[in-house]
C-alpha cells in the first residue's frame, strides 16, 4: 500500500484503511473499469463524508493497491478526520464502507 503526496513520499498518514476495505475499494473500481490514474476521493459533504471518482492533486495523500489508485485524501480533510480507519462492516444488512475513530490506549 502507497502512501504518498504527490512527488512526496511522507510518513505514516492518520486514514489508513482495512484489508477488507481495500479489497472492497479496489474489486468496485476494477470491475467498473475505471481509467488509470483515477480512484476514489473522500469528500466531506455537510456533516457526510462521501466518495467519488477523481484525479489526484496537489496536497493530496494517495492508497493504492497493486499499482491503482484506490483511495485519495486531501491533506486538509485527512488532518480533520485525525486517527481513524476505513472499514467494512458487515453487520449490516449489506456491507457498507465506514470510518471508525482509533482510540490511542
Amino acid at each position: 500500500m502507497l502512501r504518498e503526496h504527490i512527488g512526496i513520499r511522507i510518513s505514516p498518514m492518520t486514514i489508513n484503511v482495512s484489508n477488507t476495505a481495500m479489497e472492497a475499494l479496489f474489486e468496485t473500481l476494477k470491475a467498473s473499469e475505471v481509467e488509470e490514474g483515477k480512484g476514489l476521493r473522500l469528500r466531506e459533504e455537510g456533516p457526510l463524508l462521501t466518495l467519488s471518482l477523481d484525479t489526484p492533486r496537489a496536497n493530496d495523500t494517495v492508497i493504492d493497491h497493486d499499482g491503482t489508485i484506490v483511495l485519495i485524501v486531501n491533506r486538509d480533510i485527512e488532518q480533520g478526520i485525525g486517527d481513524a480507519t476505513v472499514d467494512v462492516d458487515t453487520e449490516q444488512e449489506e456491507p457498507r464502507l465506514v470510518l471508525r475513530r482509533n482510540l490511542s490506549a
